[in-house]
């Protein structure tokens, strides 16, 4: 997990010193036309049933209190459905710079398809190498170059992981916004990539969004159930693979609560995530607010990450302006209102 936490800590610590930002953003955005558009990535084939939108806020604790800004940047996942019971999920966050302070540029993208016991990933993070405060403040970057993303396809087939990593470079520094320069830049694997083949457990998620997705399929259905059911989740294990390393992803608690969203009351469920890498023992932990029924039942409503005792990135989901395309089958009828 370095290259994310050195990701997540250049994106919050120079929320800081900055002043005012403007708001504007124009529309309608590359993003919209990014995922609309199919694609060779991994799910880009199938049709999308449900986007969501976040807003980005960061905080940073110097001393006794969190200070921070909010709307420096966006996330924006899709759900994807293909033949046979497939399904793709597709993340893109990171800050925006016409928004963020200093203009700060970080983002990444992953793309996950899952066709049985099958699988296909795509991972790319804008690389940023810095290591202290002064570093992500004075914009600085160990490799000195502007256009640098950090890239990794990979495949589970079979009972074998196949990961193919290497470092994709552009002549700008591109944004979020220009996702697809970069995509039409990764296209072809570079000669010099480092491929990594190892056996895996047969079933096993063939990536992160998957694994948590399942999981929290499973709290939704474990609080449905009984007061048991959700206790017993929590010995659960859910085995993934990403690049060259296998992971373990488990729920610490998840408890149920009431709380307003788009102004109708609902019930969520507040996970708390936890991964393992299985070589090393890393653990990383994360937060993430879901609707427990309705058309917002599995969806996630907030994210929170926590890597150091003074930093926390937090992610709000959006109201939408029109219901979603649809609503899983086994949520039932809407019985909390109307969901935007």
């Amino acid at each position: 997990m370095p290259t994310r936490r050195v990701l997540t800590i250049a994106l919050v610590v120079a929320l800081a010193g900055a002043g005012a930002i403007a708001a504007s953003r124009k529309a309608p955005s590359p993003i919209d036309v990014l995922f609309d558009a199919p694609t060779w990535r991994p799910g880009g084939q199938w049709p999308e049933f449900r986007t969501e939108h976040y807003r980005m806020a960061g905080r940073i604790r110097p001393l006794l209190f969190w200070i921070g800004r909010d709307n420096v940047g966006l996330a924006r996942i899709d759900w994807r459905r293909g033949p046979s019971g497939a399904v793709a999920y597709e993340l893109l966050i990171g800050t925006d710079p016409a928004l963020a302070p200093q203009r700060l540029n970080r983002w990444g993208y992953i793309a996950e398809e899952i066709d049985g016991r099958n699988g296909r990933l795509l991972g790319i993070i804008s690389k940023s190498e810095e290591r202290t405060v002064g570093d992500v403040r004075a914009g600085r970057d160990d490799d000195g170059r502007r256009g640098a993303f950090s890239v990794i396809r990979a495949t589970v087939r079979d009972g074998r992981s196949d990961a193919t990593m290497w470092t994709a470079h552009t002549l700008d520094s591109l944004t979020l916004h220009e996702a697809g320069q970069v995509f039409a830049a990764i296209e072809q694997t570079p000669a010099d990539a480092e491929h990594h083949e190892q056996v895996v457990p047969v079933g096993m998620q063939p990536g992160f969004l998957a694994a948590v997705a399942n999981l929290i399929d499973r709290s939704v259905r474990a609080h449905r159930t009984s007061p048991d059911a959700v206790e017993a989740l929590r010995k659960v294990a859910i085995l993934y693979a990403y690049g060259d390393s296998l992971h373990d992803l488990s729920l610490r608690s998840h408890a149920s609560q009431r709380e307003l969203i788009d102004e109708q009351l609902v019930t969520t469920i507040h996970g708390k995530f936890e991964t393992r890498e299985r070589t090393t023992g890393d653990k990383t932990r994360f937060e993430v607010g879901y609707g427990r029924d309705g058309c917002l039942s599995g969806i996630p409503v907030s994210i929170k990450y926590q890597p150091r005792w003074w930093l926390r990135v937090e992610l709000v989901r959006e109201p939408q302006t029109a219901p979603p395309l649809a609503v899983a089958p086994e949520t039932g009828p809407l019985t909390e209102g109307a969901c935007r």
